[in-house]
Order: structure tokens, then C-alpha cells, then sequence
């Protein structure tokens, strides 16, 4: 099998991890809004936005604009397979209908986003474990496949493992915009952080 063909193949999978495409669909905007807006958890660590319950209607609606937009990446992440399916009839396929099924049968666990540039992208937290190895896909995906020369990503300053863990995977702190995000009656930085293609390159051993 060729480098291309295999990059091809494997290039919406990870280590432990898939990853398929949203679809503009009540079945993946009811997945987006569990991941989002109805588990205030999540949402309260993801975005900067103003703190509120927000109704599936109005929630699908934006959703629906969300996804027809242009970005360069939106895609739920997932586990292989569905719990107690078994995958060995995949191993008959060819790589790249292995890998289709294998993004068909897979159960989704978080979202993630990559907008055009300078708006960095966005994800939904994951099961614990997974979002290292999510973050990382999505950086090699930009790099390899979109021409992308610069990944940013931001985070509140109240969430302080993120920060920590976008500095782990690679990623240098730039900067913050000072007492933007107001969450229960206290004001907090939006926090910065860049990775340049050279940055990448060299963490990747490719130089």
C-alpha cells in the first residue's frame, strides 16, 4: 500500500479514536446539543458565552447555520465500534471501505471544529482520556490535509486543565484578552495559545 493511499485512509482516525463528519441532520444536532448547551458542565468549560439554558429549537437553528458554514473541519469523535459489535467482517474490506464502516459503526463521544483561519478551532469535551488525542488529530489533520500554516485554540482562565493540556500537546501561549468571560459574578481572561507549521514539524520529528 502507497503513503498517500494509506494517509487517505487513516486520515479521520487516531490511535484509540475515529472520526466521521456532522451532518446537518436532527439526529447529529441532538448528539451536538448534549454535547453542548444541555450539559451545563460542558458548556460552561467550552464556551464564553453567555451562561443560560438554551432551548433544542434555537440551539438546532444556530446549529443548522453552524454547519453550512464554512469550516474546515467538523466532525464527532467516536469509539470504533458500537459496545459488543464485532468488527472482524471489516478486516475482509478493502482499507478504504474498512475505514468507511469503521466511521459508520462508531459511537460518538464529543465534537470538534476547525473554523477558517485566525478563529482556531472548538471542542466539545470528550470521555476523560480522549482529548489529548482528539486535539492532536485535528492539529496533524489542519497541517497535512488543509494547508493550514498557524492552529489556534483559546480557553477561559477558570479552566486551568485546559491550559495545561493544549500547552502539553504543543501548543505556545500567546496571549489574553483581559476579563471578557463573566461566569458567577466574577470576570475572566480568555486565554490564547498558537501552533505554527515549523512548531509542528519539529514536534513531529518531520524536520
Amino acid at each position: 500500500m502507497d503513503e498517500v493511499t494509506t494517509a487517505f485512509a487513516n486520515a479521520y482516525r487516531s490511535k484509540r479514536l475515529v472520526y466521521r463528519d456532522i451532518e446537518n441532520t436532527d439526529a447529529d444536532k441532538e448528539l451536538l446539543h448534549w454535547f453542548g448547551p444541555a450539559n451545563h458542565v460542558n458548556w460552561g468549560l467550552l464556551s464564553g458565552r453567555l451562561f443560560r439554558d438554551v432551548s433544542k429549537k434555537a440551539n438546532f437553528d444556530e446549529l443548522g447555520k453552524i454547519l453550512e458554514s464554512g469550516l474546515l473541519l467538523k466532525v464527532l469523535i467516536c469509539l470504533p465500534t458500537a459496545p459488543g459489535e464485532e468488527v472482524g467482517e471489516l478486516t475482509k474490506l478493502g482499507l478504504g471501505a474498512r475505514a468507511a464502516k469503521e466511521r459508520e459503526a462508531a459511537t460518538p463521544i464529543g465534537s470538534l471544529s476547525l473554523s477558517a483561519p485566525r478563529e482556531g478551532f472548538h471542542q466539545a469535551p470528550t470521555t476523560t482520556g480522549y482529548g489529548a488525542e482528539a486535539i492532536s488529530w485535528a492539529v496533524d489533520w489542519a497541517f497535512k490535509f488543509a494547508n493550514v500554516h498557524k492552529v489556534e485554540i483559546s480557553t477561559a482562565s477558570y479552566n486551568e486543565r485546559a491550559s495545561h493540556l493544549y500547552q502539553k500537546i504543543g501548543f505556545s501561549l500567546e496571549g489574553r484578552k483581559r476579563e471578557v468571560i463573566y461566569v458567577n459574578r466574577k470576570y475572566y481572561d480568555e486565554i490564547e495559545f498558537g501552533m505554527l507549521e515549523s512548531e509542528w514539524k519539529k514536534l513531529r520529528g518531520l524536520e
